[in-house]
Order: C-alpha cells, then sequence, then structure tokens
C-alpha cells in the first residue's frame, strides 16, 4: 500500500523548486474556465486545499502550459492531504491521461501540458495514480488508472530523452 506521505513527499521534492510563472492567459474568454483559473491563481499550489478545488474545480484548464505545471501539485498533494480522490478535478485530470500514447492523437491542450513533465515529475504523479487506485472510492479504479499509468510511463521516457 502506498502511503500518502510518499505520495507528498515525492510530489514535493519534484515539483516543488519550480518558481511561480505566469500562470493565466491573457486574452481568454471570461467564462467558467477562466473565473476559477482567477480565484485560484492568486494562491501558491502548496496552498491549494479541496474545499478551494470543489470551488473552482474547472480552474486547471485555465491555467497557461506552465501554469498547469505549477498548480498540478496542488491538485495532487490536496487530495492525498485530505484523502479525497473523489475530487471531480481528480477525475478530470485521470480523463485526462486516459489517452493513447500516440502523440498524433493528442489533443492541444493535453500536448501543450502534460509532456512539457520531467521524468521525475512522472514518476510523482504515477505514484499519486497508483494511490488512487488503492483507494476502493475512486470511481472505474481499474480501466482508466490503468491507461493513465501506461501514459505516463509515455511520457516519463520522452523526457528522458529530452534531458
Amino acid at each position: 500500500m502506498i502511503e500518502d506521505i510518499e505520495v507528498l513527499k515525492d510530489t514535493e521534492l519534484a515539483f516543488g523548486g519550480r518558481p511561480r510563472p505566469v500562470v493565466l492567459v491573457k486574452d481568454g474568454p471570461v467564462d467558467e474556465i477562466r473565473k476559477d483559473a482567477e480565484a485560484v491563481s492568486g494562491l501558491r499550489w502548496s496552498e491549494i486545499d479541496c474545499e478551494t478545488l470543489e470551488k473552482y474545480p474547472d480552474c486547471i484548464y485555465g491555467f497557461t502550459s506552465e501554469g498547469f505545471r505549477y498548480f498540478l501539485p496542488g491538485v495532487i498533494c490536496a487530495s492525498v492531504r485530505e484523502r479525497r480522490p473523489d475530487l471531480l478535478v481528480v477525475d478530470s485530470l485521470v480523463q485526462q491521461l486516459d489517452r493513447s500514447g500516440d502523440p498524433e492523437n493528442w489533443d492541444d491542450s493535453f500536448a501543450e501540458r502534460w509532456p512539457l513533465l520531467d521524468p521525475d515529475e512522472c514518476a510523482a504523479v504515477s505514484k499519486w495514480i497508483l494511490w488512487l487506485s488503492e483507494r476502493s472510492d475512486f470511481p472505474d479504479p481499474f480501466d482508466s488508472l490503468g491507461r493513465a499509468l501506461d501514459l505516463l510511463v509515455i511520457l516519463r521516457r520522452r523526457a528522458s530523452l529530452r534531458t
């Protein structure tokens, strides 16, 4: 069984040293996604909690690519700290990873975000996915999580070639 502290430690080590980037797209439509992202954008990733994620579940879609990478550990750590694998934003992240490993089939949103992760970040996200798989209250614990893990292996391999 993967312990909460392992996921938190690995996530903080992998993502922790990152400086805060520009997190919002300058010229975007003012919609629910934008409003959610703006509401969260003033926080540090380490300040994210489940109450915030429940109130602004679409925030992850309104960030720049680097903003997404900056806030991803916040979602991971909040869900683990508060033992909330049931969050809508958690399901959204898993669904983003539940896709083909062929880059030709990646939509722009995915291709501009997930492949930016470095090998350590991919490993931390993989550990989180394994943590999710051990939580009986996570919907569909095998199919989408298994495909997400498979894709993270591909992303990690690609990232290793870049470094």
